[in-house]
């Protein structure tokens, strides 16, 4: 094999696209760890449609396409343009404010909701001013204190959490504020403000999958499935991959598509050891889990509107509420949905779904009144699919997006004591043979599913060049740092640089 791709989510499915569609090159194996593709794209029956007799199609993972084309500059997102591609099913999203209920009813957010929005301007475009001046990154919460955002109350505090944490999927004192002002710069300017719903029956993993499988069969590679790789050998001579049933695989090149998580968490043991400029990068980055519950209800009895608030004195404890069942989307399907992030996530993940269903209800109960509150006909959240070989108890326990030993987490964010010169690193090549790959290896579009669309063509495309220049040195030229110094943004310092992995 000339080429191993781990992973078969976004990135990895990208990546193998690019190598058979623009190089012709077909020597390659995807390995993925779970029973199906896609990786954090994961699209799940749910509930009962009246209409068709079957269930519902809804997103587990990611959901949305941000930032569609920019007409001033041409400027399209790669994601938009598959969605267009494979016509896909989109609603625009409201981004308006809200309806807001409290647990006595109807809260008035207006206010607070226009003390963030401006806060916000500010925060983005000091942040970007700060950072063209050389002066040093600070969290999130610093820059919008200084943008004059002061959450007072718990009004102020669910507003923030709705239009921060629901975007970055941890607080703004978790997070960088230069690069949350760049994250969003990259892809609401470079594209466009707007954010479109995808909820087409055949799924958002579309977006993934549909390049991929559109390849003649010659040129889609060895696919192996439920194959967790447990061993990473890697030298100037190539890549080994030891997998749990204890076979191996031999390539001259292999691009690691795991999630910051998953390394962090030390399931897959490097060998020679991951030297010390890349066991910090890894973990110095962080890795949030974003979960979404659905239920579906014998009667629609929330607003007709897509969002609904919920004011609570306990921050983030189920903030957002989405109705799917509005014009365009899924009409008449009383179904409704909400979301947790980071530790809330992490909170849920240790109950029942019986626990979890009744911790929403009572929030709608105080929200709307109990009497209103119609039965719950389905409900859902994620839990991965099992292997064969795993026994069912194991499903209590590992079966969320943060404790599933293949995703842990949902996607990545950019802590405030971070450096871009550790992104390289996290990036960068070993011995110039072993990439990495993903939405966190995107400086632009971290988390974004833009991001690990684009990281997977790029990894493709300098393979493709390296096995072209016979592993030449230097082919891959990624630039890595063994130590960084103080410093930040513009005058930042970095020392001893290697490159492709190799002093």
């Amino acid at each position: 094999t000339q080429v191993l791709i781990l992973g078969g989510g976004m990135t990895g499915l990208t990546a193998a696209y690019t190598l058979a569609s623009q190089h012709n090159l077909t020597n390659y194996t995807i390995v993925e760890a779970q029973p199906f593709l896609g990786g954090r794209l994961y699209s799940v029956p749910f509930g009962l449609n009246p209409d068709t007799g079957g269930p519902y199609i809804v997103e587990a993972g990611a959901n949305w396409v941000h930032g569609l084309a920019n007409n001033a500059t041409g400027a399209v997102n790669p994601i938009w343009s598959l969605v267009q591609q494979f016509g896909l099913e989109t609603s625009r999203s409201e981004d308006g404010i809200p309806p807001a209920f409290g647990r006595a009813g109807q809260v008035d957010v207006a206010d607070a909701w226009g003390e963030w929005t401006a806060a916000w301007g500010r925060f983005l475009d000091l942040g970007r001013e700060r950072q063209h001046r050389g002066l040093g990154d600070m969290t999130a919460r610093a820059g919008l204190r200084i943008a004059g955002w002061e959450p007072s109350d718990y009004v102020h505090r669910s507003v923030e959490f709705w239009n921060f944490d629901m975007e970055s999927q941890q607080s703004p004192d978790e997070s960088s504020w230069f690069e949350i002002a760049n994250n969003h710069y990259y892809t609401y300017h470079d594209f466009s403000d707007e954010e479109y719903l995808v909820h087409d029956p055949r799924g958002y993993v579309t977006v993934a999958t549909g390049p991929y499988h559109s390849l003649p069969l010659a040129k889609q590679g060895k696919l192996l499935l439920g194959a967790p790789v447990t061993e990473l050998h890697y030298s100037p001579d190539g890549v080994e991959a030891r997998l749990q049933d204890g076979s191996i695989l031999n390539a001259e090149y292999a691009i690691c598509t795991f999630s910051v998580g998953v390394l962090q968490s030390k399931a897959v043991s490097f060998h020679p050891p991951l030297p010390r400029w890349k066991s910090d990068a890894i973990d110095g980055f962080s890795m949030s889990t974003y979960t979404k519950i659905f239920l579906q209800f014998s009667t629609r009895f929330w607003p007709a509107t897509e969002y609904q608030l919920h004011a609570s004195s306990r921050r983030g404890y189920y903030t957002q509420f989405q109705s799917l069942d509005a014009p365009g989307v899924l009409e008449g399907s009383h179904v409704l949905f909400t979301t947790l992030t980071d530790e809330e996530s992490v909170r849920v993940e240790g109950l029942t779904d019986a626990e979890v269903q009744e911790e929403v209800l009572d929030v709608l109960r105080g929200m709307y009144g109990t009497v209103n509150v119609s039965d719950v006909t389905a409900f859902y959240f994620h839990r991965r699919a099992f292997l064969a070989l795993e026994v069912a108890a194991v499903a209590d326990v590992e079966g969320r997006w943060n404790s599933n030993p293949y995703t842990r987490g949902s996607y990545s964010n950019w802590p405030a004591s971070y450096l871009p010169a550790s992104q390289k690193n996290l990036r960068a090549a070993l011995d110039a043979r072993l990439l990495f790959a993903g939405e966190a290896t995107s400086y632009e579009y971290l988390g974004f599913l833009q991001g690990a669309h684009l990281e997977g063509r790029k990894a493709a495309e300098s393979v493709a060049h390296c096995l072209a220049e016979e592993g030449k040195r230097g082919c891959l030229g990624q630039d890595w740092f063994e130590d960084i110094l103080a410093g930040q943004g513009t005058k930042q310092q970095w020392q001893r640089r290697g490159v492709d992995g190799v002093e």
